[in-house]
């Protein structure tokens, strides 16, 4: 990622992809969990924060990273669309004053870890 990283957020596992089917009371279940889970990892990395004034971004780019112990990576799109329910944890925090914020799309990069599934948001400002 080129522009200045201000903030990286981590969460254990992978949200479900939005082509997998099931029913749409687990399928807002798992979004609340999801977000729930994002808006308390955010809080708690802004309270770490050096320079809280950096927030709200009104403008951001962001890179998801997949770890994965191994290579069975979701398609890109999908792995976007699966974490929509963590962007907006993200927007409740106030990391950004909206998730339209975010300019030039959202990077996706995938890596083989030792660990677990998770996943991280790597976000910066732009100028």
């Amino acid at each position: 990622m080129s522009d200045r990283v201000i903030l990286v957020v981590e969460l254990a596992g992978f949200p479900p992809l939005p082509n997998v089917k099931r029913h749409w009371a687990v399928k807002a279940e798992d979004n609340r969990t999801w977000r729930g889970a994002a808006y308390l990892v955010a809080l708690q990395a802004l309270r770490e924060h050096p320079e809280p004034s950096d927030f709200p971004l009104t403008r951001a780019v962001v890179e998801l990273v997949v770890i994965r112990p191994d290579a069975h990576w979701p398609d890109d799109d999908n792995a976007i669309a699966a974490v929509k329910p963590i962007l907006d944890g993200l927007t409740s925090a106030k990391v950004w004053t909206d998730d339209r914020v975010i300019r030039g799309g959202i990077r996706v990069r995938h890596e083989t870890g030792p660990k677990s599934v998770r996943i991280e948001i790597v976000m910066g400002s732009v100028a």
